[in-house]
């Protein structure tokens, strides 16, 4: 039988709190909990084994998505936080007076102007997209 099954069976004798079915359930509930943590305990083991195995047997198609998945899971989609600024209008924000002191940098003829009206619609549409 298996261990699944006698969890099962404790559930269905209304779950008891001494006897036959107790044990079982206890015996199984000990064997899941000394599995859990021998795989945290040994996870990276247990992947290198298995990119292992996949790359020997050439399953290049198994072994490369097994890669993508574990290098992607620590990944951000986005940016959260650049030069202390957090949030998507405080980095408009930042960027903003960025490029404004870059532009005021240099005199030209009116081409400051221009630039900063670019500037300054770009930041809008940016604020204004979220």
């Amino acid at each position: 039988m298996l261990k699944s099954e006698k969890l099962v069976e404790w559930v269905y004798a209304g779950k008891p709190q001494h006897g036959p079915e107790f044990l079982a359930m206890q015996r199984t509930r000990s064997a899941f909990k000394l599995s859990l943590r021998y795989c945290r305990q040994h996870e990276q083991e247990i992947t290198a084994d298995y990119l292992a195995h996949n790359l020997s047997d050439k399953r290049y198609d198994k072994f490369c998505s097994s890669i993508r998945k574990g290098n992607n899971s620590k990944a951000s989609v986005k940016v959260n936080v650049i030069n202390g600024c957090s949030g998507d209008s405080a980095i408009s924000e930042m960027w903003k007076s960025h490029f404004e002191a870059l532009y005021n940098s240099v005199d030209g003829n009116g081409e400051k102007e221009v630039s900063f009206i670019e500037c300054h619609n770009l930041a809008e549409t940016l604020i204004n997209v979220k």
